[in-house]
C-alpha cells in the first residue's frame, strides 16, 4: 500500500521493519525469530511469511538486500527440513514457500531449488486425499477446531496444487482447484462466493457468514489461479467476491 499510494511515511515504517528481519538473519541463513535450541520443533511457517513479505517488497522497492537474504534462508530451510521435517502450520500451509521459490528460481535456475519444491510437497499435508475422501459435509460443531476444516487453510490451498503444477507438468494438479472449489460451495457456499467459516467450515446456511482473511486468502489464491492458467473464468470469479463477499466482510455495520 505504501508503494501504491507512494506514501513516504509509510515507506519508511515498512523499511524499519525489513531492516530489523534482514539484521537478524544469522550467518547460516536462518532468519525466524527464535534460539537455536528451539530450531528443531520451531514451526517453519513463519519462515514461509518472512519470505513472501520480502518477495512483496523486492518487487515495489528493489531493496538489493533481500534477493541474497532470501536465498540464504531458503537454503537454510532445504538443509533444516532434511532432519526436521515440517508439522503443524507449516504442513498444511506448504505451498505457500513454493512462492519464494518459485521467485528465487527465476533468479537463480538452480536444480536445488526444484528438489527443495518436491521435498516442500512431499512432507505438505495431503489435499488431494483429503478430498478424494471428504469428511466436511456438514457444519463443524461449536468448538470444534481442526487444520483440516479450517477455513482458511481451505482458501488458501485451493492454489495448492495449481502452483505445484508448475513442478509436476501434471494437468491434473492444474484442475484441482476446480474440484476442490466445488467441493467447497457444494457443502459450505454462499450467494456470495464465498465459502462459510467462522475458524472452521460452517455449512451452508444462509444466515452463517465467513472470515474476512478467508475471503481476503481465496481472492490471493484466485490471483495465483489466474497467474498461472490464464483462465478467465478465476478473474470472473474473483471479481464476483470482490464485489459482494469483500464489501460485506469490511462494511461499517459488520
Amino acid at each position: 500500500m505504501a508503494y501504491l499510494l507512494d506514501d513516504e511515511d509509510m515507506k519508511k515504517r515498512a523499511k524499519k521493519y525489513i531492516d530489523a528481519i534482514i539484521v537478524g538473519q544469522e550467518e547460516d541463513g536462518w532468519i525466524c525469530p527464535c534460539s537455536k535450541e528451539e530450531r528443531d520443533r520451531y514451526d517453519m511457517w513463519a519462515l514461509f511469511l518472512i519470505l513472501k513479505v520480502l518477495v512483496v517488497y523486492y518487487e515495489c522497492s528493489k531493496d538489493e538486500r533481500v534477493e541474497e537474504v532470501i536465498y540464504n534462508a531458503t537454503k537454510n530451510f532445504d538443509r533444516h527440513i532434511d532432519t526436521f521435517t515440517i508439522f503443524n502450520w507449516a504442513s498444511t500451509r506448504w505451498y505457500e514457500m513454493l512462492i519464494p521459490i518459485y521467485w528465487l528460481y527465476e533468479k537463480r535456475k538452480e536444480d536445488w531449488l526444484v528438489n527443495l519444491s518436491i521435498k516442500v510437497r512431499a512432507q505438505g499435508f495431503d489435499y488431494k486425499y483429503l478430498y478424494e475422501n471428504w469428511p466436511y459435509e456438514n457444519p463443524s460443531s461449536f468448538g470444534q477446531w481442526s487444520q483440516m476444516s479450517h477455513v482458511v487453510n481451505q482458501a488458501m490451498a485451493v492454489k495448492s496444487l495449481t502452483l505445484f503444477s508448475r513442478i509436476s507438468k501434471n494437468d491434473e494438479d492444474k484442475k484441482f482447484s476446480e474440484m476442490m472449489i466445488q467441493k467447497l460451495h457444494d457443502f459450505h457456499g454462499t450467494a456470495t462466493g464465498i465459502f462459510t467459516g467462522d475458524e472452521c467450515l460452517s455449512g451452508d446456511s444462509p444466515i452463517q457468514g465467513t472470515e474476512l482473511c478467508s475471503v481476503a486468502e481465496f481472492m490471493y489464491s484466485l490471483e495465483h489461479l489466474i497467474q498461472i492458467t490464464g483462465d478467465v473464468k478465476w478473474s470472473d470469479q474473483l471479481e464476483y467476491i470482490a464485489y459482494n463477499a469483500l464489501p460485506a466482510a469490511i462494511s461499517p455495520d459488520m
